[in-house]
């Protein structure tokens, strides 16, 4: 595999965009543009629901998902990301402080 390297290069991947949406369903989470995600929200917030919604995630993935089964759309920032990852951090770090083991930070 190591040898095709040479012939294709390496994929690499692409930064994460600094800010991206998600589209939360019971089965899938999918990464979408803010302004996807503004189209998805009008979308779902009609009187009258269209069946089928199709967007693209920020991988170029093409989607169509039932409109009903869109639970939540979820903005994240890196900002909103980093003080999450703080905030998990610290209650880790409290619960081994009091020897709490019981919760999943």
């Amino acid at each position: 595999m190591n040898r095709l390297t040479e012939y294709f290069g390496s994929p690499g991947t692409p930064p994460p965009p600094e800010t991206f949406w998600l589209v939360c369903t019971e089965d899938a989470t999918m990464y979408v543009s803010p302004e996807t995600a503004e189209a998805l929200g009008r979308t779902i917030a009609r009187v009258l629901i269209p069946r089928w919604v199709r967007f693209m995630d920020v991988f170029g993935s093409e989607w169509r998902i039932r409109a009903r089964t869109i639970q939540s759309l979820e903005e994240s920032t890196a900002d909103q990301r980093a003080l999450a990852r703080a905030l998990h951090k610290a209650l880790r770090e409290e619960g081994r402080e009091d020897g709490d083991h019981l919760f999943c930070y």
